[in-house]
């Protein structure tokens, strides 16, 4: 789990992406997969 904390410092519309894959050692089998997660934030008044 990981979690994140963000401040609005004004009015708009963002979008915030994270991305993430295997630590695998060199030379080891390491599967091929990779995360991708993009939230949209929209702050209003």
């Amino acid at each position: 789990m990981t979690l994140a904390a963000f401040v609005a410092n004004k009015s708009g519309q963002v979008q915030v992406t994270s991305m993430s894959g295997p630590l695998c050692p060199s030379g080891a089998m390491c599967p091929m997969y990779a995360i991708a997660y993009t939230l949209t934030v929209t702050v209003t008044q």
